[in-house]
């Protein structure tokens, strides 16, 4: 029983882990890192000026 309660323990861990990963990544880092087929813009700021341009036609 204490094993099982372990491996759940260790699974609920990863898991936990997995996610926090995930959210950091794509919540946190990618909306602000520059991508080089945005003209080196982050996403939020490519997005923004997509629409910027959008409004002026």
């Amino acid at each position: 029983m204490r094993s099982l309660l372990n491996q759940l323990a260790y699974f609920l861990t990863v898991l936990r882990s997995r996610s926090d990963i995930f959210d950091y990544i794509e919540m946190f880092y990618n909306p602000k890192r520059r991508h080089s087929s945005a003209m080196q813009l982050s996403p939020i700021e490519y997005e923004k000026r997509y629409f910027l341009s959008l409004e002026s036609v």
